[in-house]
């Protein structure tokens, strides 16, 4: 039995040597970019040595004297460099794609499956079409394939979302006018906040130029593995969700060989925070600003009496409390809307190993309704709760919503309970807290049956490829037999053909 487990274990070992070499030249790419990153740092730094010298006698005309400023300054023009090296794209080639890439994954799916069947698809329609204005709109779901986000996203995307024409304006909040906020809208369709952005890897996705082009066009922000919540890419996806676009993200982070839903990661709550954030500065900015004109209007207008003083101070103290309960029930409101969907059946269409999608199979995709976060976006413009809660608490909600959703995909009459706050207590998935704690035995236990039950199948596969091959053996021996039977047989008619013929002459 060990002896046959031999070549299994060799295969393994090539695949982790091949993975050793991959991560290798993965770190090379990296190594090189950082040396470019520092030439070119240091020739900026040459060439900016001149104006360093007009910049520092010009303190006193609004440039950055401390370091921090010179920080925050270097920080928010990297921050822009990067927001347009990924997004920014050729408008046209950029619709050409994206309007291909989709008709064709909308023709496969209605010709060459034998079953593609969307529930809910109406949700999604109106989270893309009629959310409020500058809302942002972040889609989760499971992760499969590697072709997960353009077969599943073209099913559900409406045609108005790219038609440029199509794209109607959305009926403006009673609160943007009172606090100021305006929407940024571009003349191409993709910064109409219709299309979706979605999060890929590097090491997959954007490994050459021509992928790299590809990619970017098609709206695929490159993801760095293991590079933390705080990468540029996330800062990208906070850009765009800030001014009320749509980002897809995967919160397993990686895709699921077996079909299971694998452990969710905390990047849907760190956008949430980043938007939150965002939007609390900036309305927080416009009724400051509002407050002091009408203050100075105000105070121009007003006589100075103790009486009267007394009674604007407590009149100011309740308008203000007032004001930031308005504050956070605006951010609330405006809040990102999280949509969640499940799909299956897209690791039969893409195998492992296959480079071209396979004929004849069934897909299934249920859409849920949007995870309601008001009350926790509201607790944390208020702050009662932190960022880290926050997270924690989404990325709980997140969890449930796919698992149930993914309950209803096998049972129609399943009841989703994923918007219920009851359900959650700690700031834990309903599926997290109802799993029993075991003890260390226990735990020991369930873990070797576990290793056991993955190792079973390779010893079956040992034992036919053991049986397989004494089979072969078995008929080299009958073979070897028969032509020995033959030679010899030979061997005996051979003297007598000789003695016949020598009688016959």
């Amino acid at each position: 039995m060990v002896v046959a487990l031999v070549p299994f274990v060799k295969t393994y070992y090539r695949e982790m040597l091949r993975e050793h070499v991959r991560l290798k030249q993965q770190l090379v790419l990296k190594f090189k970019k950082l040396r470019r990153r520092r030439r070119r740092r240091g020739e900026g730094a040459v060439g900016a040595a001149a104006p360093a010298v007009s910049a520092s006698a010009a303190t006193q005309g609004g440039q950055p004297t401390t370091k921090i400023e010179r920080r925050a300054s270097s920080s928010s023009s990297s921050s822009s460099s990067s927001y347009e090296s990924m997004t920014e794209s050729n408008a046209l080639f950029r619709y050409l794609l994206l309007k291909s890439v989709g008709r064709f994954c909308q023709f496969w799916s209605a010709n060459l499956m034998s079953s593609c069947e969307v529930r809910g698809k109406e949700i999604i329609h109106d989270a893309i079409l009629k959310r409020k204005r500058n809302q942002a709109l972040i889609t989760v779901s499971n992760h499969v394939a590697s072709i997960d986000d353009p077969f599943v996203t073209s099913l559900l995307v409406p045609d108005e979302a790219i038609e440029k024409t199509a794209l109607s304006s959305s009926s403006k909040l009673d609160l943007e006018t009172e606090f100021g906020l305006e929407s940024e809208e571009s003349k191409d369709a993709v910064h109409k906040n219709k299309v979706r952005w979605v999060m890929c890897a590097t090491d997959r996705c954007f490994n050459s130029k021509l992928a790299s082009t590809f990619f970017k066009a098609v709206q695929v922000l490159p993801v760095e593995r293991g590079a933390g919540l705080h990468q540029p890419s996330m800062k990208v996806a906070s850009s765009l969700l800030n001014k009320g676009g749509w980002v897809h993200i995967f919160p397993e982070g990686t895709r699921s060989r077996t079909g299971d839903l694998l452990k969710m990661k905390p990047g849907v709550g760190q956008l949430v925070v980043n938007t939150v954030n965002h939007l609390k500065r900036e309305l927080l900015a416009n009724a400051a600003s509002s407050s002091s004109s009408s203050s100075s209007s105000s105070s121009s207008s007003s006589s100075s009496s103790s009486s009267s003083s007394s009674s604007s101070s407590s009149s100011s103290s309740s308008s203000s409390s007032s004001r930031s309960s308005e504050l956070n029930s605006a951010i609330g409101d405006l809040s990102p809307l999280i949509v969640p969907y499940y799909h299956d059946g897209m690791g039969e269409l893409m195998e492992k190993g296959r480079k071209f999608p396979k004929v004849g199979t069934r897909m299934k995709v249920v859409v849920g309704e949007p995870i309601e976060i008001r009350d926790l976006v509201v607790l944390f413009a208020s702050g009662e709760m932190g960022e880290k809660e926050l997270r924690s608490s989404i990325l709980a909600r997140v969890e449930t919503a796919i698992h149930q959703l993914k309950e209803t995909a096998t049972q129609e009459d399943y009841v989703l309970t994923y918007n219920n706050s009851s359900i959650y207590e700690g700031n834990e998935s309903s599926y997290k807290h109802s799993r029993e704690i075991l003890d260390p035995l226990q735990s020991l236990a369930l873990e070797c049956s576990n290793i056991w039950r993955r190792l079973l199948p390779l010893g079956l596969r040992a034992a036919m490829h053991q049986q397989e091959q004494q089979e072969e053996d078995r008929a080299k021996q009958e073979e070897q037999q028969e032509i020995r039977s033959l030679w010899d047989f030979k061997k005996s008619v051979y003297p007598l053909n000789l003695n016949m013929a020598s009688l016959q002459m």
